[in-house]
């Protein structure tokens, strides 16, 4: 986690902060159950891993 430039963010930066979402994500996911990636869109965004 290195802000290079926070006032404009990159390809580069938003990609990796994408991937890092993702995977708490799928984590999260994963956790609750993979048929909940449907109906859990909603529910995962409430989620403080996810939000932040």
């Amino acid at each position: 986690m290195s802000k290079v430039s926070p006032l404009y963010p990159t390809k580069r930066t938003s990609v990796k902060g994408v991937v890092t979402s993702l995977m708490g994500q799928k984590a999260t996911l994963t956790a609750a159950g993979k048929h909940s990636m449907r109906d859990g869109e909603p529910r995962v965004k409430a989620d403080p891993p996810y939000a932040a």
